[in-house]
């Protein structure tokens, strides 16, 4: 299995993005050849609305890898003042996987991060 994740913001219509996405579906591709029942795993945020200001091709993202890791347990992420603590709001986490559901991202591949 390999889990990948980059923490460059990047806007999707950039060229990364997409070659990012593009990466995955080969690296993906290429392994299962290779090696049969192997996964790859994209990390993802908790939420497909511009977190961290990651705004990727999460439908390229999502249908070249086998599932998307679900950052669920990284609500409070990139806090860049005064950190105060606080839980993960189940409302939140509910919000985010809708998000990937709604761009077409079958639930299947959603795996939460604890």
């Amino acid at each position: 299995m390999i889990d990948e994740e980059d923490k460059s913001p990047e806007a999707y219509i950039t060229t990364w993005s997409t070659s990012y996405s593009a990466l995955t579906a080969l690296l993906t591709a290429t392994l299962t050849a290779v090696r049969p029942g192997s996964y790859v795993g994209v990390a993802v945020p908790w939420s497909p609305d511009g977190i961290d200001l990651r705004y990727y091709d999460w439908r390229g993202l999502a249908f070249g890898s086998t599932f998307f890791w679900v950052m669920s347990y990284s609500i409070p992420s990139q806090v860049f003042s005064r950190c105060i603590a606080g839980g993960n709001g189940v409302k939140q986490i509910e919000h985010g996987l809708l998000g990937y559901m709604a761009y077409g991202i079958p639930a299947e591949k959603l795996v939460m991060g604890e």
